[in-house]
């Protein structure tokens, strides 16, 4: 078992609620809650501690055991259908997180790239990282993340001269409805938190570093959309594509100190890749277990590869990608709290028969 330190799951577990979500959601949370979508995250949060609470329940009844070793180990042929489910959902996921962050840099930075030039550079890219394991990944989100981290806590700073307060009153103007539904999109992004007991152990995993690395998470995508409204309004946040890129290109620390939307990129991308390189890792870490025989460090490239070419089968545009958050909430929360409610009833140790055993052979 790779040596994961406290520090390291929460990072990972920030990343993978921060880095996507902070990209593709902003604009639609904001296109339905409008002033009041930075309330919009609170009620997926809840939803999300529940799911991780009743995971890290089980694995306290599996020492030693990821969730996909006590599914299997318990339940061998249903255990083994649940965990390919997960499987393909997280398949689905990476599959989406390429294609977003593909559009993303060909729309801001490469717009006359082609976009498979990109695609393959990411899947190298991703496939590197993930062939390394856990560990690695997990390093690289401890070295990268912070420094985003900083970013986003130091653009307040920086903006403050252009918020307009005004934005964000009244609150609940339109009543409780279009929060609810804000929440709606953002539920599925935050109850990924779940990947953690995917990949990690009962003594590697606990429930206080997930919750953690969820409320820091969130925390930051309540600053970055609270900014999105200061800075650029509703109207304006709701109808650009990628809202806090608008809002970073925004700084201007003097009449020549500007662009500083390009350094944050930077920053960004690595971030964006270590993430993705968890879900690459997350389905070829549940294939092996489903087939004890397979290398996972032979399934990166073929995975990733097959993930990018899925990425343009499935969506062929970022309309498309955005649409399908509607619609894929209610799919994700069949395994991100349906699910994890049924294990929590359900996958328990068998009962240990010895000491029956004994009082008949006493009482014979």
């Amino acid at each position: 078992m790779e040596q994961i330190s406290e520090r390291q799951l929460m990072m990972v577990g920030v990343s993978y609620v921060l880095v996507v979500t902070s990209l593709s959601l902003p604009a639609q949370i904001i296109g339905v809650a409008r002033q009041d979508a930075w309330l919009a995250y609170f009620p997926a949060m809840i939803v999300a501690i529940v799911s991780l609470w009743l995971l890290s329940i089980v694995l306290k009844r599996f020492p030693k055991q990821d969730l996909f070793e006590a599914m299997i180990g318990r339940f061998r042929v249903w255990g083994r259908v649940v965990a390919f489910l997960y499987v393909l959902f997280f398949f689905f996921v990476l599959l989406r997180d390429i294609r977003i962050f593909v559009d993303f840099i060909n729309t801001v930075l490469l717009p006359q790239t082609p976009v498979i030039i990109i695609s393959v550079l990411i899947f190298f890219t991703v496939a590197i990282i993930a062939r390394g394991g856990i560990e690695i990944v997990a390093r690289m989100t401890e070295l990268f993340l912070p420094i985003l981290i900083a970013v986003i806590l130091i653009i307040p700073i920086v903006t403050v001269k252009d918020f307009e307060y005004h934005y964000l009153l009244p609150l609940f103007e339109n009543g409780l409805l279009p929060t609810l539904k804000g929440s709606w999109l953002a539920v599925s992004y935050l109850g990924k938190i779940m990947v953690l007991p995917l990949i990690f152990s009962n003594p590697t995993f606990r429930f206080r570093q997930g919750f953690y690395g969820l409320v820091l998470g969130v925390l930051l995508l309540e600053i970055l959309i609270v900014l999105d409204i200061l800075a650029l309004g509703n109207n304006l946040s709701a109808h650009s594509v990628y809202p806090n890129y608008e809002m970073v290109r925004q700084i201007r620390l003097t009449d020549f100190l500007d662009r500083f939307d390009i350094l944050i990129i930077g920053i960004y991308m690595p971030a964006m890749l270590t993430k993705i390189s968890v879900s690459l890792y997350v389905v070829c870490h549940g294939l092996k277990r489903i087939l004890p025989d397979v290398s996972v460090k032979l399934l990166t490239t073929p995975i990733a590869a097959f993930a990018m070419v899925c990425s343009f089968w499935f969506f062929k545009n970022t309309i498309q990608l955005m649409d399908f958050n509607i619609s894929w909430t209610a799919l994700a929360l069949v395994f991100e709290l349906f699910i994890p409610i049924l294990l929590f009833f359900v996958l328990k140790p068998k009962k240990n028969k010895q000491p029956s055993l004994r009082k008949k052979a006493n009482a014979a």
